[in-house]
């Protein structure tokens, strides 16, 4: 990371977006990345959180528990809980408008769609709606703050 010195970095959620523990395990990775750059070079890399509508977070746990899932015990080890990682987030620092660029999101979908038909049903009906459909749940990415330096003034955005 220290070769691209980048400004911001944008990950997934601690809750893993919408439930996936390997998106958690990314987020505690890449944070733990960004901390141990900071410390040794004292960059001023800001840590964003991309974060999910909570409705559809909860409306995923509900469908994964009426499924037989045990979100206290999920990924490959059972040790990310869904519900504990929701409550170690914090609501999102701002939005920014993707709307107009969800089709590239749709066309970078298909590299994964094996594991999309493998994911909770909600996430299946949200990867199959049309894109003016989307628009409505993925039309604004949510983004929370999570580290910068302290100089840094969050109202400013990005």
């Amino acid at each position: 990371m220290i070769e691209f010195d980048p400004e911001i970095v944008i990950t997934h959620s601690r809750y893993g977006d919408y439930g996936h523990a390997d998106h958690a395990a990314v987020n505690s990775a890449t944070a733990a990345a960004v901390k141990q750059v900071i410390e040794s070079s004292g960059s001023k890399i800001r840590l964003y959180e991309l974060e999910w509508p909570r409705w559809v977070v909860h409306l995923n746990a509900r469908m994964l528990n009426m499924c037989g899932r045990d979100i206290r015990r999920m990924g490959a080890d059972g040790t990310f809980s869904l519900p504990d990682a929701l409550k170690l987030s914090s609501s999102h620092t701002f939005s920014i408008d993707v709307s107009s660029e969800l089709h590239i999101r749709r066309n970078a979908s298909a590299w994964y769609a094996p594991e999309i038909t493998k994911g909770p049903l909600p996430m299946r009906i949200l990867e199959r709606l049309p894109l003016c459909i989307q628009r409505t749940f993925l039309g604004q990415a949510l983004l929370n703050l999570v580290a910068a330096p302290q100089d840094f003034d969050p109202s400013i955005g990005l």
